[in-house]
Parts: C-alpha cells; structure tokens; sequence
C-alpha cells in the first residue's frame, strides 16, 4: 500500500471530485490528476505521461499536484526534529481558447470546494 502523503490525499480528493473530472457538459471535463510533471514522450521511456497529451501532442485538461518548495519553519529548533512549511501548487491545464479560459476560472472555484 502506497503511504499517504497531503499530496496523494489532495490527488485522490481532485480525482473524486465530480463537477471537475465529470465530461462537459455536466463537469469541466478533466481528464487526470497526477503527482508529476507532465512530460510528452515514448510510453515506455520513464517519467512520460502519455494519457495527459492528445496524439497531437495538445495537453489534456489535466491537474498537476506538485510537490512544493519546503522551507525552513522558524520555530525554536529542536534537536532530530526537522520543521519546516511547505507550499503544494495546483496546477491547472486546459486547452487555449475563451472556452479553456472559462473552464480553469471554474475549476479553481471547485478545486477550492473540494479541498474545503
């Protein structure tokens, strides 16, 4: 079994989430929500995500979980303690256009309902 990490958890919350991975017209039509960055390439080469571009090579809606900068916390330190704040950015992928535009406006709102 997978250990849960904040990002695994926001990752399958996203995915559950119905008004952003439902198609259009009832949803926004995301296609996936990964944990890595999205790279275009062979299948078999390692760290490609293939299912996130269209034959294309067009970005999917998609949502990106990323892993965050971590930063030192400024508490008083605490001898083999590690402390720190860490940022985890969302982000966002739709095709370019008025529609895509409107789609992401959307999704940010659900994105925040989901995660509330």
């Amino acid at each position: 079994m997978e250990p849960k990490t904040l990002r695994t958890v926001i990752k399958g919350r996203l995915e559950g989430w119905a008004p952003l991975m439902d198609p259009e017209p009832g949803g926004l039509g995301f296609t996936g929500v990964y944990e890595k960055w999205l790279r275009d390439g062979d299948p078999e080469e390692a760290g490609t995500t293939p299912d996130a571009f269209t034959t294309g090579g067009r970005i999917r809606p998609s949502i990106v979980v990323w892993h965050g900068e971590r930063n030192p916390h400024p508490s008083p330190n605490v001898p083999g303690w590690a402390k720190w704040d860490t940022i985890l950015p969302i982000y966002l992928y739709h095709y370019p256009g008025d529609h895509g535009k409107g789609v992401l406006e959307a999704a940010v709102l659900e994105v925040e309902a989901a995660l509330t």
